[in-house]
């Protein structure tokens, strides 16, 4: 399998974003997927067959290897890939609100009873 691969760190809420010229897979792994990866045996990852963009929020502080795959070694492809790291959105911070009493209506109600009579 021929590929590109490059090491990010990220951290929680942080998007790894991964541009390709071309259709092909995009993984994201651990470094101790990526070297399952390698030999070859089985390995997770997140992504799959992606083409222009493909974006994964970091669900933890960690390091990963973004992979791209160029094809097969009978039928590589030429793909050019970047990757960007996006800064976790801020947490909104709502303003503290006064606690307001509810206002007391002042009614008259009257009683009616059974006949029908106030």
């Amino acid at each position: 399998m021929r590929y590109l691969h490059q090491e990010v760190k990220t951290r929680k809420g942080e998007t790894i974003k991964v541009e390709v010229s071309a259709k092909t897979r995009v993984m994201i792994m651990s470094q101790r997927e990526f070297k399952q990866y390698q030999k070859p045996r089985t390995f997770t990852y997140f992504g799959g067959i992606k083409e222009g963009s493909y974006e994964f929020i970091s669900p933890k502080d960690s390091r990963w290897v973004v992979v791209v795959e160029k094809g097969t070694w009978k039928e590589p492809i030429n793909i050019s890939a970047q990757v960007s790291i996006i800064p976790a959105a801020p947490k909104a911070v709502r303003p503290k609100q006064e606690e307001e009493s509810p206002e007391i209506e002042d009614e008259m109600t009257e009683e009616v009873t059974e006949d029908g009579e106030k």
